[in-house]
């Protein structure tokens, strides 16, 4: 409840801060209700804090308090136990983290304090107040906490006899990188530590990398934020400095068998310095695969089949058969295709175009490749309707029988619009006159395929052709050849007349 800090506070913060002052006081988190009562009428007595919403608990502190403190339970601040219907304690939860912050508050003031632990502070935290945290197996993910989410605190368990240092979850999310630069900045202030440092360091990188060597240890010293911002925002130099500095440092004390406080301190920063170092360098190598498979991605977009479902994408993987979705999450994808499929005002037709099929099912597909597209899929399209007509057509008259839509070309115009949905559902979807003709507008085109789909159009341009026109087929000419598959006898003009 950060906004207790400010000088207007709500009923229930006023509360909060009955509990708070009250748990420093006696320096026990459970509190006695009557007791407590008795602290607030005190305090309205007192008129102690300034504070308006004191006023209100001087003729029904018991009542008002116990409300509150139920609405504080909810957000699971204290937890109250109960003698019948009547609050008898409350466990004010957050005793301990205020004491945590309140340590690191001072520790910010002076840091060449230790960091915090149950020992050097004289608690006995509950152990179910507490989550472990292994920092060599576990500390990485940590890093990735949401910092709107409840504060608890954390004990962080070092490997070897480094101890351990407790830390509240909100001050770990916003704070803890600079607290540990500041801790490294108090080793590297002893000379003998620095002399030790850059003689290593000097061996470790190359005679060209001295004067990056000397500008980065100078940010340590004089620029404490620019120094968190190299490890938050790595280079290939900036991440192998501090990963050299945090070995040299754990290596130091590492083996000595007593440690004094100090060199516990210190490697614990270090420690802590050498894992946010590894965990931004992973994220920045991870933007850079999610943006490399985001490129892949679009490519296969350009790629035959050129049409995809969102499944189809899902399972797109790159060159070495890795699916593209372990390099980007869902969302990050989901995220891109809104924005392909999406296009501002004035700015024509999206990069990825999405069709819907007779079929109820949908596809992506680059406009780049849309009219190439549409244009194969019809030349594939007509040679398949001419033999199918053909054959079956001949098959008909073989048994003196005219099909009806071979009689007449209205007929046959409908049997063609019937037979494409079910042949290719794509294309049938593909022969949009909006689409191609904003999409002929917009591309540039080669003059072959500028031709073909202009083919495709009215001459007012209205609208599209009739298939058949599209298609190239001309009921006359398919009668024709079907009738060249009858057998001799058949084609006498006294039997062919019959058909």
């Amino acid at each position: 409840m950060s906004s207790l800090i400010s000088n207007t506070m709500t009923i229930t913060e006023t509360v909060y801060k009955f509990l708070s002052d009250f748990s420093s006081q006696t320096k026990n988190p459970v509190i006695d209700f009557s007791t407590l009562v008795a602290f607030v009428k005190k305090k309205v007595e007192q008129g102690s804090a300034g504070d308006q919403n004191i006023s209100m608990f001087r003729d029904a502190a018991g009542t008002l308090l116990a409300a509150e403190l139920e609405n504080l339970a909810l957000n699971g601040i204290c937890s109250l136990a109960y003698d019948d219907v009547h609050i008898k304690t409350i466990t004010f939860s957050e005793y301990y983290i205020s004491l945590i912050r309140n340590a690191y508050s001072e520790y910010s003031q002076n840091n060449e304090l230790p960091f915090p632990n149950e020992e050097i502070m004289g608690l006995s935290i509950p152990q179910e107040l507490v989550t472990s945290v292994n920092v060599r197996e576990d500390l990485i993910k940590w890093f990735q906490y949401d910092e709107k989410s409840k504060d608890i605190i954390l004990r962080l368990q070092f490997p070897e006899d480094f101890k351990s240092v407790i830390i509240t979850s909100g001050l770990f999310f916003r704070d803890l990188l600079p607290m540990v630069l500041a801790k490294i900045r108090v080793y590297l202030r002893v000379k003998r530590n620095l002399n030790y440092i850059q003689n290593k360091m000097s061996g470790l990188f190359n005679q060209k990398d001295h004067l990056s060597l000397k500008e980065m240890m100078d940010t340590v010293f004089d620029k404490p934020e620019h120094a968190a911002e190299t490890i938050r925002k790595p280079t290939d130099f900036s991440y192998r400095f501090w990963t050299s500095l945090a070995n040299l440092i754990i290596q130091e004390f590492k083996p000595k068998a007593s440690k004094l406080a100090d060199e516990i301190n210190y490697a614990q920063a270090a420690y802590i310095t050498g894992y946010y170092n590894a965990y931004f360098k992973s994220q920045v190598q991870q933007s850079r695969d999610e943006e490399a498979a985001i490129k892949h991605l679009d490519t296969t977009l350009k790629k035959a089949p050129y049409h995809f479902t969102i499944t189809d994408i899902y399972n797109f993987t790159d060159k070495r058969g890795v699916l593209l979705t372990k390099k980007y999450s869902k969302n990050s994808l989901h995220t891109y295709l809104k924005e392909k499929t999406s296009s501002a005002e004035k700015q024509g037709l999206p990069e990825l175009l999405r069709l819907k099929t007779a079929d109820n099912r949908e596809y992506f597909i680059h406009k780049e490749v849309y009219i190439p597209l549409t244009i194969k899929k019809v030349e594939d399209a007509s040679f398949r309707f001419r033999k199918q007509y053909i054959d079956e057509w001949s098959v008909e008259m073989k048994q003196f029988r005219k099909p009806p839509q071979a009689k007449d070309d209205r007929t046959f115009q409908r049997d063609l619009e019937e037979k494409l949905p079910k042949d290719d559902p794509i294309l049938a979807s593909l022969l949009r006159f909006d689409l191609l003709f904003l999409l002929k507008e917009e591309a540039t085109l080669k003059y072959e395929t500028s031709q073909e789909i202009s083919r495709y159009f009215q001459k007012d341009g209205k609208g599209l052709v009739p298939l058949p026109e599209i298609f190239r087929l001309k009921r006359e000419e398919l009668l024709s050849y079907a009738k060249t598959l009858l057998p001799v006898w058949q084609t006498i003009p006294f039997l062919s007349g019959l058909i």
